[in-house]
């Protein structure tokens, strides 16, 4: 588990893990969106706002596809701009109720395109969740639903998120409640886990040599041109800082 703090946001801060093997991606996006936090109903059945829900989590943990992120400085830029949106929407737009928990704004702030469903749909393994936290109503929910056993059955690598956790304790209880405890530590486990889910090194899975055909796709994800990747000079390095880059003037906080 890696914790990044910020430096502009010093009582702010993000837990994080990259697990494989992970067969029910959306499944696991589901529990992680719904655990604690603002997205809960009522006593009527009724949904509530984060701050209705009073004493939620606020959203505060998500998990996404770590295929998608080249490093933690590629998160922390992420997580810095999802806080800036945040703290702005809270003291320009009163009587605004936000849409999405700081860790799923992060995940659209970490994506390829300003298009809040596109992102989520891409990197959050979202499936009936878009029309509430996003999405303006892209007819294609008929392709999405025609993948969807694909997308349980595949094997994906995730990053977990968790924002502002009193100590590695809790987002280690987060992890467990949702099916993600660590494998090495799980004995016998309960029904709740995901079976043969790993978890990695973050770093070490962060800095691995992609494929060419990985480079392109992110290539494709980011709207990235040959020029920016500059492939012969930097290699995953140059990735890297081309992605930054993008994300970094994606939006005017």
């Amino acid at each position: 588990v890696v914790k990044l703090t910020f430096n502009l946001h010093p009582n702010r801060s993000l837990h994080l893990s990259v697990h494989e093997n992970v067969t029910n991606a959306s499944e696991l996006s589901a529990r992680a969106l719904s655990y604690e936090s603002g997205n809960v109903t009522n006593d009527n059945g009724n949904d509530r706002s984060e701050e209705e829900a009073g004493g939620g989590n606020g959203g505060k943990f998500a998990i996404m596809d770590a295929s998608k992120i080249t490093s933690l400085t590629h998160v922390a830029m992420a997580g810095n701009t999802a806080i800036l949106r945040t703290e702005r929407s809270r003291t320009t737009e009163s009587g605004v109720k936000r849409k999405r928990g700081i860790a799923l704004d992060t995940i659209v702030c970490a994506g390829g395109s300003s298009n809040v469903g596109n992102v989520l749909r891409d990197f959050s393994f979202i499936e009936s969740q878009q029309s509430q936290l996003g999405d303006k109503g892209n007819s294609k929910a008929s392709k999405k639903e025609n993948s969807t056993a694909a997308t349980k059955s595949k094997a994906e690598v995730i990053l977990a998120l968790g924002y502002d956790c009193s100590n590695d304790n809790e987002y280690e209880t987060f992890l467990s409640d949702i099916g993600l405890a660590n494998a090495t530590a799980s004995e016998g486990g309960s029904s709740n886990q995901t079976e043969c889910a790993k978890r990695l090194p973050i770093e070490t899975y962060f800095g691995r040599d992609r494929a060419e055909q990985d480079v392109k796709d992110m290539m494709r994800v980011f709207k990235l041109t040959k020029e920016e990747l500059n492939l012969d000079q930097g290699g995953g390095a140059a990735l890297d800082m081309a992605v930054v880059n993008r994300i970094a003037t994606k939006f005017t906080v």
